[in-house]
């Protein structure tokens, strides 16, 4: 069991790293690391989505939390977008 935990928790850091690196590449050239926080933000439903494709535990288990934070990371997501994080120029925060 402690195998399966670690290798769930690898494979969402690998999707996880993964984004960031490609968002991270995108900031350089765009000079603008707003697309970096929307990347974050929705990384956490891209998380759950791997985690409900490889789920062994009945939908019941893990559905109702895996709802709340996939609706967590689209509203925070959404809005960061709708702000214009993404956007130039970049907020100098």
């Amino acid at each position: 069991m402690t195998t399966a935990l670690a290798i769930r928790l690898a494979e969402a850091w690998a999707v996880c790293a993964a984004v960031q690196l490609a968002l991270w590449a995108i900031a350089q050239r765009t000079r603008n690391a707003g697309i970096v926080d929307v990347g974050w933000a929705l990384s956490f439903a891209l998380v759950v989505a791997v985690y409900a494709w490889r789920a062994t535990a009945p939908v019941a288990a893990w559905a109702p939390i895996a709802a709340v934070v996939a609706a967590w990371s689209l509203r925070l997501g959404g809005y960061l977008i709708a702000r214009g994080a993404a956007r130039a120029p970049e907020d100098g925060r």
